[in-house]
């Protein structure tokens, strides 16, 4: 499950947990996996992941709103292989 967490108002992050059946168990991982960048498009929040798991390619294909100020934008964060559940 991707999620976001919220440190204020404002500032928002974007985390990971995993369940073997998706109902109870839930661990997190590498959190937080995608974090506000000082001067980036996502330099206030990032929020609203959607997420698919390339297995062609193995990777990870997360696409997330970034904020930075009034503006926002789409970004998209790639990750190869399966490590993002390794600490699991």
């Amino acid at each position: 499950m991707f999620y976001i967490g919220y440190s204020d108002l404002h500032t928002a992050r974007i985390f990971v947990a995993y369940s073997k059946n998706g109902i109870d168990n839930w661990k997190r991982s590498f959190n937080p996996i995608i974090k506000p960048e000082n001067n980036k498009f996502d330099g206030k929040a990032c929020y609203k992941p959607s997420a698919i798991y390339n297995i062609k390619d193995n990777k990870w294909m997360l696409w997330y709103n970034g904020r930075n100020n009034q503006k926002e934008f789409i970004g998209l964060a790639l990750h190869s292989g399966s490590e993002i559940f390794k600490r699991i």
